[in-house]
């Protein structure tokens, strides 16, 4: 006789902070299908509150209220029809360079309680990020790093640079898929180092397609899981 026991999940948060369900916008989901996919798959782990964000990194990734709302009421319309219980709303994820500069006259696009996510360039930080960063704190809102792991320049010491970004007030997001090896060993290496050492303020999928949310359950219900609440625990 053969007994099969579903997997424990070992670390359960609630809200995702972090993700691109918006379809046709940014490099995330390709259709409102696909959100409601992802959505199903980090529901089933416990996340009840999904803030969605969309690049802006002016240029390439122009995104403004007008293009970010009307799709945010399409996704809540298909959610509430599909009867899945989650409250959904919309923020941005600011790429800080030199054409963020004139998007702060205006308002900002930022979660309901003035969380502002903001990223690097890939390739090099951007000389106005300090600017960038005391303008936005300046305007009422709070700064969140996403994924300090994942950049390149911050691979030897992120954990000293990650706690000179939190003793100014910018807190800190990695992402679960890091955790779980997506971005390779370096990135997953860093986000051990970032929460052993306390750098570390939220944890959120970054998912932009269903493989990122099966992988993020994947590792939610891996032994290694738990070792995040050993460290904190995400409302």
């Amino acid at each position: 006789m053969f007994w099969f026991f579903k997997k424990e999940q070992r670390f359960r948060y609630a809200h995702d902070m972090h993700s691109h369900l918006l379809p046709g916008i940014d490099d995330g989901v390709n259709s409102f299908e696909e959100s409601l996919a992802v959505i199903r798959i980090l529901n089933s782990l416990g996340v009840d509150r999904f803030t969605v964000t969309p690049h802006i990194a002016v240029p390439g990734m122009h995104n403004t209220v007008d293009t970010i709302l009307p799709l945010l009421e399409q996704l809540r319309s298909l959610l509430a029809a599909e009867g899945l219980d989650v409250t959904v709303d919309a923020a941005a994820e600011y790429r800080v360079i030199e054409g963020m500069i004139p998007l702060l006259d205006a308002p900002l696009m930022a979660a309901p309680d003035r969380t502002l996510l903001i990223e690097h360039n890939f390739m090099a930080p951007a000389p106005c990020f300090d600017q960038v960063l005391d303008r936005v704190q300046a305007d009422g809102y709070f700064p969140v790093l996403a994924h300090p792991e994942r950049y390149p320049f911050f691979q030897h010491d992120a954990p000293v640079r990650c706690r000179a970004l939190r003793d100014r007030d910018c807190r800190v997001q990695v992402n679960l898929l890091s955790f779980a090896g997506k971005y390779g060993s370096g990135p997953e290496k860093n986000a051990w180092r970032l929460l052993r050492s306390g750098q570390l303020d939220f944890v959120a999928s970054d998912a932009h397609c269903v493989a990122d949310a099966e992988l993020v359950s994947d590792f939610l219900h891996s032994s290694s899981a738990a070792k995040l609440a050993r460290f904190f625990r995400i409302y």
